[in-house]
Parts: C-alpha cells; structure tokens; sequence
C-alpha cells in the first residue's frame, strides 16, 4: 500500500499538515504501546513514528534516552513488535507506520528478513538516523522505503542527492536545528527558508521534526510544512501521566493535548 503518499495529498485537500507523533516501542511495556497506537490512530494522528529502543541513542536528548531505557528493562523481541503491528492493522489499515531508530539492531537481525518482516507487518518506512547518505545500500530494500534526513547544516550539493534519490513511498525528514532530540527550537523564517529550499527540490513531503513541543508550535510550522513530528515532549507526557491509561482510554490530559495538537493542523495554508 502506498499509505504515506495517499496520506499526504488527502491531508493536503483537507488543508492540514500530518501530526506526526513519536512512540517509544516498549515504554514502559510493549502493550502499553500497543493501546497507546490504537488511541493516536482513534485521535487523528496523520502518521506515527515508532522509535526502536537502543542502548546508544546518539541523537537523542535525555527524554527519549529515558524512554529507551525503559523500554530495555523489558525488552520486546523483533516478533513480537511485528505481532503487534499486524494486530494493529487488522483495525487501522490507511495511517502510516515509520520505524525510527539506529543501525545495530536492524543489521544485527539481519537487514533483509527485518525489511521483509516489517513491511508484511505493515510498517511504511524505516528512518536510520546513524547510517549516512552513502551507507544507505546497506539498508535499502525494495519493501521498506528509507526516509532521509536533512539539516541546517547539510550543504546545497548534498541536499540536491538526497532530495532527488528519495522513494516515491517515503518523505524527507527535516531536522529543525543541530543537536540532539528535546531541545526546543526556535521557529524563525530561516526555518521557513530551509523547507522552501528542500521542497522546490523534493517530490515527496518534507516534515519537519526536532523541538517542537506544543499545539502553538505546530500551527506555526503547519502554515508551511507538509508535516510535523512531535517526539520528546509526547514521550515526556505520557511518562509522567499517571495512570496513563485507563482501560482502553487514555488519561484526559493527555487525550486533550493530542487533540489540541491534531486540531492545530488544520491552520495549514500550503501554496503551491
């Protein structure tokens, strides 16, 4: 299927950019990550990123350290989260999946059979934040796109190859600033400027991640971006939410703050 395209030009005849929210497999256990996907699905999420936990998370601020490391208290088998996922799907067939992690443990499970598995599972895409545009051979694979990423400091020439060597089924992930994960970001017109710059170049969406941290965030960059992922102050909210769930409803607090981000999509103007 070829949900994430699908997904972006509905969302874009809507006037809305994606809400793309990050979870931490297995935080703090692989079922609570299981309700937790379902309610983002039920809340209008556009996507969801699903971070691999990993002992060395080097683009990760302390928040989704944290999170990783809980997560490898008890830790979850690749079949297990692939069971997961097709569970998921038997309800939740059009929103798309991405996995987003590091290298080790997909080349540790063997880069073919975890591309395999997870696209019959049903995940869309596979972001590898450690591994550089001239690695990607290694892990590029007909059935799990690689989505790339891009930074202020990426130069011009090396912009162009990653933009015009990205999947069709895949986007462009555009990280906000330079440095780790959780930091806020400051959401000036030189932001405005980069995405313009990459997306005159890109024919697939181009979301924008890294620091983003409330609703008000998201209505500024959603009146330009195609997307925007939300990572460390959602794996902060549902950490310090107790009880997080309550049966299969999420705490009010939290359910408010997703739909308030949800809903701040819609001041998308695109042009173009």
């Amino acid at each position: 299927m070829k949900r994430i395209p699908e997904t972006f030009a509905r969302l874009k005849r809507e006037n809305r950019a994606a809400f793309i929210p990050y979870l931490m497999v297995g935080d703090p256990d692989l079922a609570t990550t299981e309700r937790l996907l379902c309610a983002l699905a039920d809340l209008g999420c556009g996507a969801i990123e699903l971070g691999l936990p990993f002992s060395d998370p080097v683009a990760d601020g302390p928040v989704i350290q944290a999170a990783g490391l809980r997560a490898l208290k008890n830790p979850a088998s690749f079949s297990d989260i692939f069971a997961m996922i097709r569970r998921f799907r038997q309800k939740y067939a059009h929103i798309p999946l991405v996995f987003m992690g590091y290298a080790n443990p997909v080349y540790r499970y063997g880069t073919e059979m975890f591309c395999n598995e997870a696209s019959h599972a049903g995940v869309d895409a596979l972001l590898l934040v450690d591994v550089p545009m001239e690695e990607q051979g290694a892990f590029t694979h007909p059935a799990l796109p690689l989505i790339p990423l891009m930074t202020p400091l990426t130069p011009k020439d090396r912009q162009a190859a990653i933009l015009s060597s990205c999947d069709p089924n895949s986007f462009v992930y555009l990280v906000a600033r330079v440095g780790i994960t959780g930091k806020a970001t400051a959401l000036t017109g030189t932001l405005r400027i980069l995405y313009e710059t990459a997306k005159k170049q890109s024919h697939v969406p181009v979301v924008l991640g890294f620091g983003i941290k409330t609703p008000h965030d998201i209505a500024h960059v959603a009146t330009f971006a195609d997307g925007v992922v939300m990572g460390s102050a959602f794996v902060n909210l549902y950490a310090r939410t107790h009880p997080l769930l309550m049966g299969e409803t999420l705490h009010p607090d939290v359910q408010v703050f997703i739909e308030d981000c949800c809903q701040s999509t819609y001041t998308f103007s695109k042009k173009g």
